[in-house]
């Protein structure tokens, strides 16, 4: 974001706060960053859920695909709709554990 805008001052208080960033600012900052720079863009950790994953697709489009790397014990049912979508669409990656990911892309 750039500074001394709204979204960038948003984003300088979110930080001083150490609180979570917002799904709207995020949404905010990938559109913004996607009008102004040559892709492609590897997103990490965004979207976690299938509302997100719309409200991503309704701004910037469709992603090219999503790579689902789960740890031991790690909990996704919040994120189960969204790799569900992506599975549908043939545009999910599942990435065995111990897999280097740069040698699966």
């Amino acid at each position: 974001a750039e500074s001394g805008s709204s979204l960038g001052s948003g984003v300088l208080e979110i930080q001083r706060r150490q609180m979570p960033m917002p799904r709207r600012m995020v949404l905010a900052l990938i559109s913004s960053a996607t009008r102004v720079l040559p892709g492609p863009f590897f997103i990490l950790d965004f979207p976690r859920s299938l509302t997100s994953l719309q409200q991503l697709e309704a701004e910037v489009g469709s992603p090219f695909f999503g790579v689902e790397l789960r740890c031991p014990g790690q909990d996704v049912s919040d994120m189960e709709g969204m790799l569900d979508e992506l599975k549908q669409g043939n545009k999910l990656l599942r990435l065995p554990q111990q897999t280097d990911a740069l040698d699966a892309l």
